[in-house]
């Protein structure tokens, strides 16, 4: 179902029914935005889309965490990355290899 957006209006959305475990609600302002909402009523902004072909789904974060604003940027950007070709959980591995990687070598000059 698509919906414009507001903070008070994702705070308000009805949780699944029928024995579903989540339910999802797309943003009219940008199509690849979506909040999750589990039967525990958790709330989480999703990002959904395809590259190369694939369908891929990226948890942008809590929607007590993120304001709606942020999590508009943030798939805005995924979007981005998915237009050009880029899968954006490639580009997260790489730079949690990198992370790891520093930890590493920090870790041997002490």
């Amino acid at each position: 179902m698509k919906l414009k957006f507001t903070t008070a209006k994702v705070l308000k959305l009805d949780p699944p029914q029928d024995d579903k475990n989540q339910v999802f609600y797309w943003d009219s302002d940008t199509n690849s935005l979506s909040v999750r909402i589990t039967k525990n009523e958790n709330r989480s902004y999703i990002f959904q889309s395809r590259v190369s072909g694939k369908s891929l789904r990226i948890t942008i974060g809590d929607v007590n965490v993120w304001s709606l604003e942020d999590a508009r940027i943030e798939a805005r950007r995924l979007q981005q990355l998915c237009d050009q070709g880029i899968d954006p959980r490639r580009l997260k591995a790489e730079e949690a290899d990198k992370n790891e990687s520093f930890a590493e070598l920090s870790e041997l000059k002490k």
